[in-house]
């Protein structure tokens, strides 16, 4: 209801097309039973695509500086499917959003994930579709969870900066990571 009410506010449902203002109902049977969640997320991509696409041929590029973070979102009590958290202290999801840094209302990749899932382990993942959009990333900020030996080593040999303030409690590891491979010190400032 808050995404219907959103899109009302300052005639945002002409942005998308619509000639005059739908109803509730006309968007929700729309999107659950016309498109369907699982059509869902293609056609964000094919969105995403487009305006990655209209940005380059106008010479605007999107997608260079991204910010990841994750959210919880709080089911409804008949959603069977939903988890409970102890960290949020209620059944629901996360989602794992990745937007432009530098129109941060510009979300370029999303995950919906467990509420007690891994958000790091979608940022190679949101970078590999973010890419396949034709955007080219050289900017990635994050936040601690993020902060894997993978995805730093996936972001330093792709060439892409990343940003991220060290964890308060942060010890260097001398033995590193997999292999017993020895972990550099980041280089990030605090």
């Amino acid at each position: 209801m808050s995404a219907y009410r959103s899109m009302c506010v300052d005639d945002g449902w002409r942005k998308l097309g619509f000639e005059k203002k739908p109803t509730y109902e006309l968007l929700r049977e729309f999107i659950n039973e016309r498109i369907g969640s699982e059509n869902l997320h293609p056609l964000f991509d094919a969105i995403i695509r487009e305006v990655a696409g209209h940005c380059g041929q106008s010479g605007h590029t999107i997608g260079r500086r991204v910010g990841e973070d994750a959210t919880d979102r709080q089911s409804l009590k008949h959603d069977k499917e939903a988890e409970y958290s102890g960290y949020y202290k209620h059944c629901g999801y996360k989602v794992d959003v990745a937007h432009d840094m530098d129109d941060p209302s510009l979300v370029l990749e999303y995950t919906i994930m467990s509420i007690n899932g891994d958000e790091g382990k979608c940022l190679i993942p949101s970078h590999q579709r973010i890419v396949s959009a034709g955007m080219s990333t050289v900017e990635w900020k994050i936040h601690g969870k993020y902060t894997t030996y993978a995805n730093i080593a996936y972001c330093e040999t792709g060439k892409i900066h990343i940003v991220y303030r060290i964890q308060d409690g942060w010890v260097y590891n001398e033995v590193g990571g997999v292999g017993g491979h020895r972990a550099p010190v980041p280089a990030v400032p605090r």
